[in-house]
């Protein structure tokens, strides 16, 4: 019975952090030119809130799970006002493709960029310490397409 009640609250937990994502939080892939003319992608996954109990309930979430994240502490600024903040990082492959894993399918506004930063992942894991590949910049001109308020 036991087991039973803590699968639910894992689940309810992997929703709640999907919910968290979708609405104050970001999932980037990135380009960078570099001097040499090789091209560098880069991707995030990040969680933005200035509430302590936010930001510890989404490390102990990954934690549990196993998700590598790095924590930060920034400043808002809004409404003529300076607000402590904070933003919890996942940036390996591995890490996000997990994380991706357990909440792709509860998150709505943000679903299709999972989708397609978990095909980047997967293809770049595949060529790591390589040039980027003509379907990593496929993937991205994708991505550019979906750009919207809420990505």
């Amino acid at each position: 019975m036991k087991d039973i009640m803590d699968d639910q609250q894992a689940n309810r937990d992997l929703g709640w952090l999907a919910g968290i994502l979708d609405g104050e939080g970001s999932i980037i892939l990135g380009l960078q030119k570099r001097k040499n003319n090789q091209n560098q992608y880069y991707h995030r996954i990040c969680f933005y809130n200035s509430d302590d109990e936010i930001i510890n309930k989404v490390v102990r979430i990954l934690d549990s799970n196993e998700v590598k994240c790095y924590v930060s502490e920034r400043q808002f600024y809004g409404n003529l006002s300076k607000k402590k903040g904070f933003t919890v990082l996942v940036s390996s492959y591995k890490d996000t493709l997990k994380l991706l894993d357990l909440i792709k399918e509860d998150l709505v506004c943000k679903k299709a960029r999972a989708e397609l930063l978990t095909r980047f992942c997967n293809v770049r894991l595949k060529h790591i310490n390589k040039p980027p590949t003509d379907e990593e910049a496929d993937i991205f001109a994708s991505w550019n397409k979906t750009k919207t308020k809420l990505s």
